[in-house]
Protein backbone atom coordinates (compact mmCIF):
# COMPACT_ATOMS: atom_id res chain seq x y z
CA UNK A 1 0.00 0.00 0.00
CA UNK A 2 2.70 2.79 0.99
CA UNK A 3 3.73 2.15 -3.21
CA UNK A 4 0.23 3.87 -3.97
CA UNK A 5 0.57 6.49 -1.25
CA UNK A 6 -2.27 5.20 0.87
CA UNK A 7 -1.91 4.53 4.97
CA UNK A 8 -4.33 1.66 5.90
CA UNK A 9 -6.13 3.96 7.75
CA UNK A 10 -7.05 6.27 4.76
CA UNK A 11 -8.06 3.12 3.05
CA UNK A 12 -10.30 1.78 5.81
CA UNK A 13 -12.19 5.12 6.59
CA UNK A 14 -12.70 5.78 2.78
CA UNK A 15 -14.10 1.66 2.68
CA UNK A 16 -16.25 2.92 5.35
CA UNK A 17 -17.50 6.14 3.93
CA UNK A 18 -18.06 3.79 0.82
CA UNK A 19 -20.25 1.48 2.71
CA UNK A 20 -22.62 4.16 4.54
CA UNK A 21 -23.21 5.60 1.18
CA UNK A 22 -24.45 2.13 -0.18
CA UNK A 23 -26.70 1.46 2.96
CA UNK A 24 -28.23 4.63 2.88
CA UNK A 25 -29.02 3.92 -0.95
CA UNK A 26 -30.45 0.77 -0.20
CA UNK A 27 -31.87 1.59 3.25
CA UNK A 28 -36.08 2.16 2.33
CA UNK A 29 -36.49 -0.01 -0.92
CA UNK A 30 -34.20 -2.64 -1.47
CA UNK A 31 -32.93 -5.68 0.41
CA UNK A 32 -29.41 -6.38 1.92
CA UNK A 33 -27.46 -9.39 3.86
CA UNK A 34 -24.76 -8.31 5.77
CA UNK A 35 -21.91 -11.25 7.21
CA UNK A 36 -19.42 -10.08 9.17
CA UNK A 37 -16.82 -12.01 11.33
CA UNK A 38 -16.50 -8.67 13.85
CA UNK A 39 -18.73 -8.60 16.48
CA UNK A 40 -21.48 -5.35 17.10
CA UNK A 41 -19.11 -2.16 18.18
CA UNK A 42 -15.79 -4.41 17.04
CA UNK A 43 -15.13 -3.74 13.91
CA UNK A 44 -14.37 0.02 13.03
CA UNK A 45 -13.98 3.28 14.88
CA UNK A 46 -15.67 6.34 14.68
CA UNK A 47 -18.61 8.51 13.69
CA UNK A 48 -19.23 6.62 10.56
CA UNK A 49 -19.26 3.14 11.95
CA UNK A 50 -21.58 4.24 14.36
CA UNK A 51 -23.92 5.36 11.64
CA UNK A 52 -23.34 2.24 9.77
CA UNK A 53 -24.35 0.27 12.48
CA UNK A 54 -27.29 2.55 13.86
CA UNK A 55 -28.88 1.80 10.02
CA UNK A 56 -27.98 -1.92 9.32
CA UNK A 57 -29.26 -2.72 13.24
CA UNK A 58 -32.16 -0.76 14.12
CA UNK A 59 -33.92 -1.38 10.43
CA UNK A 60 -32.87 -5.08 10.16
CA UNK A 61 -34.81 -8.26 10.69
CA UNK A 62 -33.02 -11.21 12.15
CA UNK A 63 -33.63 -15.19 11.00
Amino acid sequence: MSAMGLRASTLRETASRDLLEIIEAREEGCSTIFCSQYAKGGSMDGTISDAILDRVIHNSYTW
